[in-house]
């Protein structure tokens, strides 16, 4: 997940830096995707490191679905003024983004659920030299 959410940061500054330059010049909105991105390869850079893993994600995905519900208005406007302004255009990309980004994510924790842990796939306890010669230990067969 952690490569996922820098992909997806990486998409969203590409988004903002698009529609700072696309957009006319007094839509400020457009520049919310690219801070966006921004937090999202912090938290990244913050995952790299397994003991900040699950929250550095958690984080990710609070922050993308903070842009969801940001952005998911310019849906509608986008239905409605159907590729009028450009600025929605960029907020709607957004919007889809969050989307699909908070979708993978939660994905990811239901499978990281799933999956058993280390300590539970180990055998019970600790295999002996002692156990293993008792069960190979030099009583006598039946032949004998």
């Amino acid at each position: 997940m952690v490569w996922t959410t820098l992909m997806f940061g990486a998409f969203f500054v590409v988004l903002g830096v698009l529609g700072y330059f696309v957009a006319e010049p007094l839509f400020w909105p457009v520049a919310v995707p690219g801070a966006l991105g921004l937090a999202l390869i912090v938290a990244a850079l913050f995952g790299m490191k397994p003991s900040f893993r699950k929250n550095a994600m958690h984080a990710a995905v609070l922050v993308a679905l903070l842009g969801l519900v940001g952005t998911a208005r310019s849906l509608k406007e986008l239905v409605e003024r159907v590729l009028d302004k450009p600025g929605l255009i960029i907020e709607s990309a957004a919007a889809i983004l969050c989307a699909v980004f908070i979708w993978l994510a939660i994905k990811s924790f239901l499978d990281a659920r799933r999956q058993p842990s280390v300590a539970s796939a180990a055998p019970a306890g600790p295999v002996t030299a002692s156990a293993k010669d008792a069960s190979t230990s030099n009583a006598p067969s039946p032949g004998e």
